[in-house]
């Protein structure tokens, strides 16, 4: 008679030799079975999500370590619904991190496998969630998912991310604002901000197209990022309540706009409390943050008379977004970035980063007369414009096609100069 699920009739179970236990793939229920006579009833227990496991000794085999990571896999699915090919690979890459790392750490294997292949969904939970509900402890998962073979752990995880910071540390802070938003809106008869959270729709894109620049910008920002979401977050607070002024139909200029600007916009020092973070910081950070939507701001058509500044710049912040076409809260929150999508900004100062280096290691093979063949093709490019007597400043500055372009008219012999561009020396 074939073993089945007390709870769904599924036969699809994983069985434990030793402990003659077996986990329902299908609904994540324990299932204990035994092969005596006197023991054939089986009984079956739903799993709590808030179940802690017990401590694993050091002499669990591997197959017991399989085990114990289809066990959580199976208690993820409940409250995760990952699909049978985020399964498989999971279950793949655990069998291979058997062999990196010792069988002490197979919670953290099993954690770390399964928060891995749930991490670009939608409602993928948080790390910190995640080691919570199992009771494992949260750097042994990140311990574990940098032993990964070829992976980095990136801006997109939990730990370093600024994005699922706004979520979960700015969650209570920010509802918090929001009560005294209301309580100050209320003489006003605005009752825009009653249900308001941080999920909404009104919120969250704003914030993730903030966000996005600002990681674009700054790709290590992730050990110190509170300042830049609490900036962030008061960047969108104050473009919510331009939004609400505007929907409330209270004219730009009176009296009632007046109070509501000096009471609505809390102050740095009371705000930084909040989210405590440092007044000075959160206000430099703010600064930065502003200066560099107000230079993408500007190379917006509708907005280049306007003089966006870092003052009044939450008032078009809509338009900004608007601008951006970011991504819609249902779909991936970070999708692979194209050149096109990088702010110009960004773009000019990354390609100016990569000159460089291009330009150093060009001068490198010059001092030690390398031959061209040695270098990238980048490199072998400027060399060549190096030796053809352009300045390393100029080579800097210069976009690529526009090298491409003059290591063309080079190699073809053509002296031209371009009297537009002082930089170049012919």
């Amino acid at each position: 008679m074939p073993r089945q699920c007390d709870l769904c009739g599924s036969a699809n179970l994983n069985v434990d030799p030793q402990t003659e236990v077996a986990c329902c793939i299908s609904c994540g229920c324990i299932t204990e079975i035994s092969t005596c006579p006197e023991k054939l009833n089986k009984t079956t227990e739903k799993v709590d999500k808030d179940l802690l496991f017990e401590p694993m000794t050091t002499s669990i085999d591997k197959k017991a370590n399989e085990y114990n990571i289809q066990t959580i896999l199976c208690r993820t699915n409940q409250y995760n619904t990952l699909s049978s090919e985020e399964s498989d690979a999971a279950l793949q890459m655990a069998d291979e991190l058997l062999v990196h790392i010792s069988r002490e750490e197979s919670l953290g294997i099993a954690a770390a496998v399964c928060y891995y292949a749930s991490k670009h969904r939608r409602r993928a939970v948080l790390m910190s969630d995640f080691a919570e509900k199992l009771g494992i402890p949260k750097q042994s998962m990140v311990k574990t998912l940098l032993k990964i073979p070829n992976y980095k752990m990136d801006y997109t995880e939990d730990a370093f991310s600024p994005l699922h910071q706004v979520e979960y540390i700015m969650r209570e802070p920010f509802q918090k604002i929001l009560e005294v938003y209301s309580k100050l809106a209320e003489p006003f008869k605005i009752r825009h901000l009653v249900n308001l959270r941080i999920s909404d729709p009104k919120v969250r894109p704003k914030l993730i197209s903030i966000l996005k620049v600002i990681i674009e910008y700054e790709q290590n920002i992730g050990r110190h990022s509170r300042p830049f979401v609490g900036a962030a977050l008061l960047l969108v607070t104050h473009s919510l309540m331009v939004h609400i002024l505007q929907q409330a139909r209270i004219p730009k200029y009176s009296r009632k706009t007046a109070v509501l600007n000096a009471t609505l916009f809390m102050p740095l020092k009371d705000y930084s409390q909040t989210i405590k973070c440092a007044p000075a910081t959160l206000k430099l950070r703010l600064n930065e943050i502003t200066a560099l939507l107000a230079e993408y701001a500007n190379d917006i058509t509708w907005l280049k008379n306007q003089k966006i500044n870092s003052k009044n710049l939450y008032r078009y912040l809509d338009d900004i977004i608007d601008f951006k076409q970011i991504n819609h809260p249902g779909k991936q929150l970070f999708p692979p970035t194209s050149a096109k999508e990088i702010p110009a900004f960004a773009r000019s100062e990354l390609s100016r980063r990569k000159r460089k280096e291009q330009i150093d290691e060009a001068l490198k093979c010059i001092d030690n007369e390398l031959e061209e063949d040695q270098l990238s093709p980048e490199a072998g490019l400027l060399l060549i414009l190096l030796r053809a007597g352009y300045t390393q400043s100029f080579l800097e500055n210069i976009s690529d096609k526009n090298i491409r372009q003059y290591v063309d008219n080079v190699l073809n012999k053509e002296e031209t100069c371009d009297t537009s561009d002082t930089l170049i020396e012919c």
